[in-house]
């Protein structure tokens, strides 16, 4: 379980070099659940920004309540994930900032050990947990800061003047693969990625979306065009030719499973698929052509 304990109980030199140089920055829809415990274990002194994609439940409200000096941002429709959190990155007026999923619960004292970590090492630009990362790599600085291809996007820590050179999300992505592309783009500009050991978080995973409201099925396909983007945006290289590999499988998997006729998994493969399909066929303009989008201009027509 995560020390969740107040902010009384992480004070002293770490909490003097964190006042006022990190802004958190949180990119919620229909997070009512999980908000409010988020955006409580970020310490007081950590400026917050919470980027609401047009939320049907009471996330905005539950934020509010959680951190009454949190900055409320209200999108007038699901953006997406990365355009929505360069809304929030745009704001952002501090050395450091913090993305956090608000499923994220953050133990006492890890906001403190990442911007200690990354103000040693000015070699990274990106700092995340050392859970869910890619693979390492060569270069090896010391115990607990190792180098890799790339970390979860549930917790990323941004050196923010490295960021305006490099550039924030690819927009043209609605969700999924957001993270890795940041990560490539980073290195890639000549930027470290780093996996620091320390930095203790509570994730549920999925649990950023409420279930009422979520179409697994919609999701599959979703990611399927989000892998055919990646794969044909960085096709020059390991990582986009590592993709399109998951783009081929999708076919094939579809296949197999027909014929061992495993239906529990079939569907989820074939929306994939699709998904992988649309985008060839399409383009990136259907990338924001989706369910969760649709529903929200629907609600619109209905309310006028």
């Amino acid at each position: 379980m995560i020390d969740t304990r107040d902010k009384a109980a992480c004070t002293g030199a770490a909490r003097a070099r964190v006042a006022n140089r990190v802004t958190a920055v949180f990119t919620t829809y229909n997070s009512a659940q999980v908000i409010g415990s988020a955006l409580r274990s970020v310490p007081g002194d950590v400026r917050c920004i919470v980027v609401d994609n047009a939320s049907r439940d009471a996330t905005r409200a539950v934020a509010a309540q959680a951190r009454n000096d949190a900055k409320i941002i209200a999108m007038p429709e699901n953006a997406g994930f990365g355009r929505a959190c360069n809304v929030g990155l745009r704001l952002v007026e501090t050395e450091y900032c913090l993305l956090i999923n608000p499923d994220v619960i953050l133990s006492c004292g890890c906001v403190d050990h990442a911007v200690a970590v990354a103000d040693a090492h000015r070699e990274f630009a990106l700092f995340g947990t050392s859970d869910s990362t890619g693979k390492d790599l060569n270069y090896q600085p010391s115990d607990d800061v190792r180098p890799v291809e790339m970390v979860t996007g549930a917790f990323m820590l941004l050196r923010m003047a490295d960021f305006k050179k490099i550039g924030y999300f690819d927009e043209n992505l609605f969700m999924y693969f957001e993270d890795d592309d940041l990560c490539l783009r980073t290195r890639l500009a000549g930027y470290g990625v780093a996996a620091v050991d320390g930095i203790k978080i509570e994730h549920t995973v999925g649990g950023s979306t409420a279930p009422q409201f979520d179409n697994a099925l919609e999701r599959s396909r979703i990611y399927g065009q989000s892998c055919a983007y990646f794969a044909a945006k960085h096709k020059d290289r390991p990582e986009g030719r590592r993709v399109a590999r998951m783009v081929a499988c999708f076919r094939l998997k579809c296949l197999w499973n027909a014929l061992e006729m495993n239906f529990s998994v079939f569907p989820n493969l074939r929306a994939e698929r699709h998904g992988a399909k649309e985008f060839r066929d399409l383009g990136k303009k259907v990338m924001f052509e989706n369910a969760f989008t649709q529903a929200q201009t629907q609600n619109r027509e209905i309310r006028r």
